[in-house]
């Protein structure tokens, strides 16, 4: 049934178009010019994808034929309520079509699989289409339930009319099966002895660890004294013969022996001012970090102490 208004009727129309409905007459609600109340269009209607608007009726044919065609061909190709088969260890979907099928039938997001889709050279009667896909494969989803007890397993599966693209007259239709959990217990007496604990002891040497101050690099010869500004490099190196540890320098400070303290590495082993040190660099062994600065000294004290403390990496 085809309805013509300007959509500013006083009576309602919900209910009438309603009973249409329910006595299976497909509605389309049409207004003419600008002024057309839209909200009673989609009363009339119940389907947005019905309801036309349109200046004049000159623009009519065309838009009416499009929308006319487009819902013959669903009511000519889309399948009836499919069949859904729930077997031991596969899951499926069958349904039958007024007209012979010539697209696929596939699990969503898997067409390009080939055991996740059927086309045509499956189908003995092209009129017969449907699938049918083992729990393991096309990525099937299961999922135990406690109330009722037992297992969901479940796909989408997609109804492509066309061999190559997806059109709005396609159908997703999602499967569910569910494989009731039988509340049995069964029981046999059997005495079972503890096994014995076996004990298994391996020791590690702990890794000699050292921190000098080094010249020109971080191979340089050692310092013990040093001018103002002088380029030096912080070397830690611990020596480990089972090839067992690595290290973290953290916890640093410097302190002038009379109390004053300034910390330069937090407890993750982070640099805390940029100017007095920057966090170290690690070698891939993690045995040897190193990193340079510049000779600085409290005022007026001529002695400095560097204080760190070295962890193994697995603590």
């Amino acid at each position: 049934a085809i309805v013509v208004t300007d959509g500013q009727s006083q009576d309602s129309v919900a209910e009438s178009a309603q009973q249409l409905r329910d006595a299976h007459v497909m509605m389309y609600a049409i207004g003419v010019t600008n002024l057309v109340n839209v909200h009673e269009l989609h009363q009339i209607a119940g389907n947005p994808a019905r309801v036309l608007t349109v200046e004049s009726f000159d623009e009519l044919s065309k838009t009416l034929a499009d929308s006319l065609t487009w819902d013959m061909c669903k009511t000519e190709f889309r399948p009836g309520t499919p069949d859904i088969i729930c077997g031991a260890d596969r899951i499926g979907v069958r349904a039958s079509t007024k007209n012979p099928f010539d697209g696929y039938v596939f699990i969503m997001d898997h067409f390009h699989k080939k055991e996740c889709r059927a086309g045509p050279e499956q189908f003995p009667d092209a009129r017969s289409i449907g699938i049918t896909i083992p729990f393991t494969e096309c990525n099937i989803h299961r999922y135990r339930s406690l109330n009722p007890r037992g297992i969901f397993v479940e796909m989408t599966v997609v109804f492509m009319f066309h061999a190559l693209f997806m059109t709005k007259v396609d159908q997703m239709v999602k499967v569910q099966c569910f494989y009731m959990e039988a509340d049995k217990s069964v029981s046999v007496p059997m005495e079972v002895s503890m096994i014995t604990t076996q004990f298994r002891e391996k020791m590690y040497e702990m890794p000699r660890c050292e921190y000098t101050l080094r010249r020109g690099s971080q191979d340089g010869p050692i310092v013990e004294y040093a001018q103002l500004g002088e380029n030096v490099y912080h070397r830690w190196e611990c020596h480990d013969q089972a090839d067992t540890f690595g290290m973290l320098v953290h916890s640093c400070y410097v302190d002038n022996g009379f109390g004053d303290r300034v910390d330069i590495l937090d407890d993750t082993g982070c640099g805390v001012d940029n100017v007095l040190l920057m966090t170290p660099d690690y070698d891939e062994t993690l045995r040897l970090a190193t990193k340079p600065y510049h000779v600085f000294k409290y005022a007026d004290r001529p002695v400095l102490q560097f204080q760190c403390q070295v962890c193994s990496s697995k603590d």
